[in-house]
C-alpha cells in the first residue's frame, strides 16, 4: 500500500493480491527491472558522469578533440553490432539542458570506451 502511494497511476493490476513468494512488493519485486530506465538511462549516465567528474581540467578539455577525431574516423560505420557515434560529432560531452535519449547514454559509454583505448 505504501508503494501505491507513491506511483504516479493508480491501476488496479490483475497480478495485485497473487502470492510470489513471499515477496511484499508482489509483481513488481518479481519482475527482473527493464533495461532502458534501469541500465541505459540510470548506470550509463552514474558511469560517465563519474568518469568525468574524476578528470583533472585538463584532461577534459581533451574529450571534445578526441570525440570529433573518433566519430570522423567512423563516419561510414556500418558494422550494426556496435553502437553508433554520429550524435556525438559536436563532442562527447553536451551543453547543459541537452537531454540524451537512453540508447545515446550507452553510445557515450562505448565512445568513452574508445577514447581511453586510443591514449
Amino acid at each position: 500500500e505504501e508503494l501505491r502511494s507513491h506511483s504516479f497511476h493508480k491501476i488496479n493490476n490483475g497480478f495485485d493480491g497473487v502470492s510470489f513468494g513471499g515477496c511484499k512488493l508482489g509483481i513488481r519485486g518479481a519482475l527482473n527491472p527493464e533495461i532502458l530506465h534501469l541500465f541505459k538511462s540510470g548506470h550509463c549516465e552514474w558511469i560517465f558522469d563519474g568518469f568525468v567528474f574524476s578528470l583533472s581540467g585538463n584532461a577534459t578539455d581533451h574529450l571534445p578533440t578526441i570525440g570529433k577525431y573518433i566519430v570522423n574516423m567512423n563516419r561510414g560505420q556500418s558494422d550494426r553490432q556496435f553502437p553508433s557515434l554520429g550524435s556525438f560529432r559536436d563532442g562527447i560531452i553536451k551543453p547543459k539542458g541537452t537531454n540524451l535519449r537512453g540508447h545515446e547514454k550507452h553510445e557515450r559509454l562505448f565512445m568513452m570506451y574508445l577514447m581511453l583505448c586510443c591514449s
